[in-house]
């Protein structure tokens, strides 16, 4: 048996014992997708006037992300959320594409995309082909990158508990809200 014989049954073998829940298309996507929001990420930056910082650093490779956001105060919807992220490109890719699934949602809103990413990360759950989320979809299948995944929405749980603030704004409007806590809660129970 020549090499390429031996590579396909090692494939053959693998899809049976794992097979693979995302598909071709979904792995181009998911490429051209990371490549792309890391090359040229559309909000990097830091708020001047912001309700909420938030930090998160993966000690096993050094990624940092940090999140300044603002929260409206009478909607209580996430206006407008920025990042400084030094990390590998699916940190900075994921962290990215989080920011286009919450930004104009409450911080309830913005806790069920959490639980969902956490789901789908976990395989039990698929995202739809229209979902913000759906390029991170072939991270289930490699474990070791779900926590680079992982690390803006860690930064995100910070800075909605947050009751650090810019210059700009008054002192009332940083409460943490029950939704940000119970987001908080979800993240200590979903890292052990």
């Amino acid at each position: 048996m020549n090499f390429r014989e031996l590579s396909l049954e090692l494939k053959k073998l693998r899809d049976v014992v794992s097979p693979r829940l995302v598909t071709e298309h979904d792995r181009n996507y998911y490429r051209e997708t990371v490549r792309k929001r890391a090359r040229h990420p559309r909000h990097r930056g830091r708020l001047k006037a912001f309700t909420g910082r938030g930090y998160a650093v993966n000690p096993l490779c050094g990624d940092v992300v940090e999140i300044t956001l603002k929260i409206s105060g009478h909607e209580g919807k996430i206006v407008e959320v920025c990042h400084m992220s030094d990390g590998c490109a699916v940190c900075i890719a994921s962290t990215e594409l989080m920011i286009d699934a919450i930004e104009g949602k409450t911080i309830k809103e913005a806790t069920q995309v959490f639980h969902t990413f956490q789901q789908m990360l976990s395989q039990s759950k698929h995202l739809s082909d229209q979902h913000p989320l759906k390029a991170l979809s072939p991270l289930r299948n490699l474990p070791g990158r779900s926590k680079c995944a992982s690390l803006g929405w860690k930064a995100f749980v910070d800075a909605a508990h947050s009751k650090t603030q810019g210059e700009e704004l008054d002192n009332g409007s940083s409460q943490s809200s029950p939704e940000a806590r119970s987001l908080t809660s979800t993240k200590k129970s979903s890292s052990r």
